[in-house]
């Protein structure tokens, strides 16, 4: 939203830019373009950094899916067949998420910041949509006073743990899976990806007809004479 705003707001600067009447006016437009075009390419910035730690996201969760439901499976197991040993539940590492607080809770449940981020000493209460725009634009360097300043660190730390990720996850991917001698082939990835289920329809054998009774097959030699005659 931000990227559109500046994008906008720079092209009307360069529209009234051409309008203005005097030398001083056109300046002081060019100057509001540049403002807004600085704004632009900062946002655009920070929405590519969001996005591609996004990605890594996404793309951490589909590789080790099928490692992570097993070890949750083992661990059920575990449980089952020996009750007896006290063990930690398997947790994600993962900062837990306050959504759930705060709808079981009337008061407001605060998010912990992320790694970088600058902190407040106490957040600022949002009433407005209006409101929560500009927080945003300040924390992100989008003002017209900030236009010109270099991307904030927060901004560039996500997008150096989202390049940090993705090379983690190509190492994963082609980590060979250990074999059960040394000298044996390694028999596939470690982290492959299982495979989805293809779902097909089952072919039913058509149904045998009941063969009808060779009394009725046959023919009939006559009528059976009606009662009473």
């Amino acid at each position: 939203m931000a990227a559109v705003d500046a994008q906008a707001r720079e092209a009307r600067s360069e529209h009234e830019e051409r309008a203005a009447a005097t030398a001083e006016a056109r300046r002081q437009h060019d100057r509001n373009r540049a403002i807004w075009a600085a704004a632009k390419a900062k946002a655009y910035e920070a929405m590519s950094a969001y996005e591609k730690a996004d990605l890594a996201r996404r793309e951490w969760a589909r590789v080790t899916e099928a490692t992570r439901r097993a070890a949750l499976a083992a661990d059920l197991e575990l449980r089952r067949r020996h009750p007896e040993r006290v063990r930690e539940p398997l947790r994600s590492a993962e900062p837990e998420s306050t959504l759930p607080r705060a709808q079981g809770s009337a008061e407001p449940v605060m998010q912990e910041p992320l790694p970088g981020m600058p902190q407040a000493a106490q957040e600022p209460e949002i009433t407005t949509r209006r409101q929560e725009d500009a927080r945003m634009r300040t924390v992100l360097g989008l003002t017209a006073e900030t236009a010109a300043d270099p991307v904030p660190g927060h901004v560039q730390q996500v997008a150096e743990h989202a390049r940090a990720t993705e090379e983690l996850l190509a190492g994963i991917r082609s980590m060979p899976e250990p074999s059960a001698d040394a000298d044996e082939m390694s028999p596939g990835e470690a982290w492959a990806v299982a495979a989805g289920r293809q779902r097909d329809s089952v072919l039913q054998p058509s149904e045998t007809l009941v063969p009808a009774a060779p009394q009725i097959t046959q023919p009939q030699a006559g009528a059976e004479p009606e009662a009473g005659t």
